[in-house]
């Protein structure tokens, strides 16, 4: 099969074509958010690394990776730093696209199927989001996939690595053992195991069970040492969390998201929404009429997961992420080019009419406005803030989400973090994150300063508190950080101390700036904006 795979020039095509795709812009748009928290932990010496990474809501694997690199190359610059940790990405998603087709073939699948899989993957939108991101999804879609591979072929050590790596990528991974399982057990009960009368039933039993047996156990028992951490991590969040409990509308989006659809343009979504989730029903439909040998794998893989997030969000907290599900798309496109490639030739065009101008539009947001881009905002207004930047200046974060966002752009300038009013973190920054990233934390009165840049920024993880204790700056001046959104409303103000030790606000500053206020009721905020210019 390895001979027939180097010679097959129409997945050659589609590899080439997914690695120009995954490879062009890579390191041009800005690192947003949670790409900034990987530069930040990556270039941090190793002991404050460790001390962020154990209060961190992830396993280390990941982070310890891109530290290495990120120390072995040297490159600590923002635009360096972006190239260098997206290309880490970059080799896994490809990986994840060969995958695919092996999976296929593995299961003994046509091999127009199998291609028009592969393609799908290699032109998804959010596969090639998540090959050009500086976080772990790409690296731990290759590795379930691998273990996936590996079941369905009874290779139990490729299983035992998959799994292994994948509980110390991402804490999805536990979902993917238990789902895996599910596969294992599948295809055994397919193929039982005739006992001969004379046979030794307890040998035999190890014979046959012991190695797939080792091999989902031993990933667990390495996991084992980071079980500890992990509780603590979740008892840090568990008196909050940005994620809410999934609606049916959130479950349906999260399902259409790990095909493509997060960076597709608003106005084009209901489109995408019909073309791919008519597709998935399609397949599914063809697969239950039809029933091809290994299709109850691809099902459990494909749904198995989310079903999974879906009922432990209700039951115990809600956990239900698009990203940590990415692994899944890969059977949902094995199913999809199985059921699109096949029937009359005339349905198949029908299919590829419907389906290939979806993709194609949906790849034109992705590298004209990529939503990575949001950061570009906050390296201009911190360049704004230098050309203004006078001696004895300081930033004040009131919370640790800016705080992150300007450490890549600012790392020089002093730089300092509002207490937190509460304990819970929503999914920020836990304490010993913030601690072992350096973060100084004090009120704005122990602090010297002649005048200070205040950073208020209200996104999902914010507090109520924060509104109460620092909602008087939303009534002045802001000068304008990001774009507001039904998610973000954010602004700095500049305040000076006057001679009688009170804060005052300046604000002839020469740049645009937003007014703002906020306006209460029913415990919601909603912001209403204006831009207005002030001159010197």
């Amino acid at each position: 099969m390895k001979q027939h795979v180097m010679n097959n020039k129409k997945l050659i095509t589609i590899m080439i074509v997914a690695a120009f795709l995954r490879l062009a812009f890579l390191g041009s748009a800005a690192l947003w958010y949670d790409e900034t928290f990987t530069a930040w932990v990556s270039s941090v010496p190793f002991g404050q690394t460790w001390a962020a990474l154990l209060g961190d809501v992830h396993p280390p694997l990941y982070y310890l990776l891109t530290w290495l690199v990120v120390n072995t190359t040297g490159v600590f610059t923002p635009g360096g730093l972006a190239l260098v940790l997206r290309a880490l990405s970059v080799p896994f998603s490809l990986g994840a696209v060969y995958l695919t087709y092996i999976v296929g073939k593995a299961l003994g699948w046509p091999e127009r199927g199998n291609l028009a899989a592969a393609a799908l993957m290699a032109l998804s939108p959010m596969q090639i989001f998540f090959a050009q991101e500086a976080r772990m999804y790409a690296m731990f879609q290759a590795v379930i996939l691998l273990a996936f591979l590996g079941v369905i072929k009874r290779n139990w050590g490729v299983v035992a690595l998959g799994l292994t790596l994948a509980l110390w990528l991402h804490n999805y991974g536990l979902i993917y053992w238990g789902a895996l399982g599910l596969v294992f057990i599948a295809n055994y009960w397919h193929h039982s195991i005739v006992i001969p009368q004379e046979a030794k039933i307890l040998p035999l039993f190890f014979k046959t069970y012991g190695p797939p047996i080792v091999a989902f156990v031993l990933p667990i028992v390495s996991w084992l040492p980071w079980v500890s951490v992990l509780a603590g991590q979740m008892e840090t969040v568990a008196g909050g969390y940005w994620i809410l409990p999934p609606t049916l509308g959130d479950i349906i989006s999260v399902f259409y998201y790990t095909l493509g659809g997060i960076v597709i343009h608003e106005s084009f979504h209901a489109v995408a929404v019909m073309v791919y989730l008519g597709a998935a029903i399609l397949a599914l439909y063809r697969m239950l009429q039809k029933r091809p040998m290994g299709w109850v794998p691809l099902v459990i893989f494909g749904f198995a997961p989310l079903s999974v997030a879906v009922v432990a969000s209700y039951m115990w907290s809600p956990i239900l992420l698009y990203r940590g599900l990415l692994p899944s798309s890969a059977a949902v496109f094995l199913l999809m080019g199985w059921a699109l490639t096949r029937g009359p030739v005339r349905n198949q065009i029908i299919a590829a009419f419907l389906t290939i101008p979806v993709l194609i539009a949906a790849l034109y947001p992705l590298y004209v406005s990529n939503p990575k881009n949001s950061n570009q905002a906050v390296r201009k207004t911190i360049e704004n803030m230098r050309a203004e930047w006078q001696t004895g200046d300081i930033i004040y974060h009131i919370d640790a989400g800016s705080a992150v966002g300007f450490w890549l752009y600012a790392r020089d300038l002093p730089q300092y973090l509002a207490p937190p009013c509460e304990d819970e973190t929503m999914g920020s920054l836990s304490p010993a994150t913030r601690q072992g990233l350096g973060i100084i934390e004090k009120p704005l009165s122990e602090i010297e300063h002649s005048r200070a840049w205040v950073v208020y920024a209200l996104g999902p993880t914010a507090r109520a508190c924060m509104v109460r204790d620092y909602g008087y700056l939303a009534k002045g001046n802001a000068w304008e950080l990001t774009e507001d959104s039904e998610y973000v409303f954010s602004g700095v103000w500049l305040h000076e101390r006057s001679t009688s030790n009170k804060v005052k606000q300046k604000t002839n500053l020469k740049y645009p700036i937003a007014q703002c206020y906020l306006r209460w009721g029913n415990k919601e905020i909603s912001t209403i904006c204006r831009t207005i210019r002030t001159r010197k």
